[in-house]
């Protein structure tokens, strides 16, 4: 027997959008920062604005660390395109 359990963000689950991105995305107010990182663990990224300009990062999935304005730290997946 097997169990599958599958988990699909809603937009309220969603701290960032759009995602994927092209060009900007544009962070929840209840995040007061935050930080990307590339495929390959770096730090490219670190903001506290709530409209963040991506265009200047390669097509690719980043880790988003976004921290909260009540401490808490949240962890999502970006997809950038073109």
């Amino acid at each position: 027997n097997c169990l599958i359990i599958s988990f699909i963000a809603t937009s309220a689950d969603a701290l960032f959008s759009p995602n994927p991105a092209q060009s900007q995305i544009i962070v929840s107010d209840r995040i007061s920062n935050t930080v990307i990182i590339n495929a390959l663990g770096q730090i490219v990224l670190t903001s506290s604005a709530s409209t963040i300009d991506i265009s200047c990062l390669s097509n690719g999935i980043y880790h988003l660390q976004l921290t909260g304005r009540n401490g808490k730290t949240y962890d999502q997946t970006l997809l950038k395109t073109n």
